[in-house]
């Protein structure tokens, strides 16, 4: 079993992934989240007509004010 442990530092808000199983699994679990953050973060800035940075953070900031975890 192989465990992979993703810090990450999204819209300046620290997490952690923990994602356990084999190494394609782990893989693929990576590359769903990874791929949904960067389209939930690209849509934030055609919305708000701004660099991935600012459409990051800006994203980060609804979240928090609305009280929704991290998808």
């Amino acid at each position: 079993m192989n465990l992979l442990v993703k810090h990450g530092l999204h819209a300046n808000l620290q997490f952690v992934i923990v994602l356990y199983g084999d190494e394609e699994k782990v893989n693929a679990e990576l590359q769903r989240y990874m791929t949904r953050a960067f389209h939930n973060i690209k849509n934030m800035c055609k919305t708000h007509d701004c660099y991935l940075k600012t459409g990051a953070f800006t994203l980060g900031v609804n979240w928090v004010s609305h009280g929704l975890d991290t998808p």
